[in-house]
């Protein structure tokens, strides 16, 4: 094992450590996971963004911490962001609801004289 960890110039110190550090945050993420799906269970709509303000109080209770960046990008990593709603397309109406001219019949002789 010192063997390999020379040639990528590192200590086995270092890469037990980094093992022990991947498996800590897999296990976080796995707990994350949890709490996330337990509350897209009751609330199947709800975004990222507000599970995130909804959730620290049940991370804390597990002695669990996670900021929001990495939080969103373990929701997207595992598909786990919500599309927003298509909304329905708008267009136009060109039905016959505008009001008549009512400047045609009126002679108009000096500049801001059309007033009611």
């Amino acid at each position: 094992m010192s063997q390999i960890c020379g040639w990528y110039q590192s200590s086995r110190q270092a890469h037990y450590q980094q093992k022990w550090r991947e498996s800590q945050q897999q296990q976080q993420a796995d707990q994350v996971l949890e709490l996330v799906r337990a509350m897209r269970q009751r609330h199947s709509r709800m975004g990222a963004r507000k599970l995130y303000h909804e959730l620290p109080p049940e991370l804390h209770q597990r002695g669990l911490q996670m900021g929001r960046d990495r939080f969103f990008a373990l929701l997207r990593e595992y598909n786990l962001l919500l599309r927003p709603k298509k909304r329905a397309t708008r267009t136009t109406w060109a039905g016959r609801w505008r009001c008549e001219n009512l400047l045609v019949q009126t002679d108009i002789t000096h500049p801001n004289r059309i007033c009611k």
